[in-house]
């Protein structure tokens, strides 16, 4: 079940949170976002709903950075992505091509 600030679950009770979160999110950096802002929502709302991965796609460098919930940042330029939680792997011409 997915859940919004504005939903109510089955009971009628406000929620804030999914129940059932997906393991990986992506999130694409458009030009007009800025980083911090979304940086505070990867950790204040995707890795406490229960997100294990979140990969932040930045068109402009052609860069693929993966966040994980201890903080820690694998960042991708070249070769292949590999994501340490679900193993996916795919190369940098995979997401950005040729």
């Amino acid at each position: 079940m997915c859940a919004s600030r504005n939903a109510s679950d089955l009971t009628g009770r406000r929620t804030k949170y999914y129940e059932n979160a997906p393991i990986t999110t992506i999130e694409i950096l458009s030009p007009e976002q800025g980083l911090d802002g979304l940086m505070k929502r990867i950790n204040q709302r995707h890795f406490p709903a229960g997100v294990r991965s979140v990969w932040v796609v930045l068109l402009a460098v052609q860069l693929v950075s993966i966040f994980l919930p201890d903080r820690q940042r694998i960042n991708f330029s070249e070769g292949v992505i590999t994501d340490p939680v679900t193993g996916i792997q795919l190369t940098l011409t995979d997401v950005f091509g040729g």
